[in-house]
């Protein structure tokens, strides 16, 4: 965000909320000026750390959505699939839009198992949100029977 204000640390809200089309890639992204040339910066010899203080980095980004035509009484949303969703975004550090196994730590790559073979329907060598999630569906269907797969 360009010309960034510090007092929109609660938020920023748009006058006019941005429609937005349907498979848009919304893509969050920061850089820190540590520099002398920032004039917000109090001391570039100082390195910034994460932290709850002013003085640290505590970037945190969100983006409030609503779904066109949703109401109380007929909800679009679909929690899993925006859980999926977030997972490979979070996790697609090449931004392909997929996530491969070596984008995951070792941890999460035995943890998952087969799930990268099994859910790669495309065999591109990534799992994009919609087999992501298809495999969750599935695991999550495995489990409600017993199965267990995946755990």
């Amino acid at each position: 965000m360009p010309n960034y204000d510090f007092n929109w640390q609660r938020g920023y809200d748009f006058v006019e909320p941005l429609k937005i089309a349907a498979g848009t890639r919304l893509i969050h992204s920061t850089v820190y000026d540590n520099s002398v040339r920032n004039p917000g910066n109090p001391d570039p010899t100082q390195p910034v750390t994460w932290g709850l203080q002013s003085h640290q980095e505590m970037l945190y980004g969100d983006v409030v959505f609503s779904w066109v035509d949703e109401t109380s009484e007929r909800p679009i949303h679909d929690h899993a699939l925006n859980e999926a969703t977030q997972w490979v975004g979070f996790s697609d550090a090449d931004m392909s839009g997929g996530v491969s196994p070596n984008e995951v730590s070792e941890r999460q790559r035995q943890r998952m198992g087969q799930m990268f073979q099994r859910g790669d329907a495309d065999g591109d060598g990534e799992l994009s949100i919609r087999e992501f999630y298809a495999v969750q569906q599935a695991m999550a269907r495995q489990r409600g029977r017993g199965g267990g797969a995946g755990d």
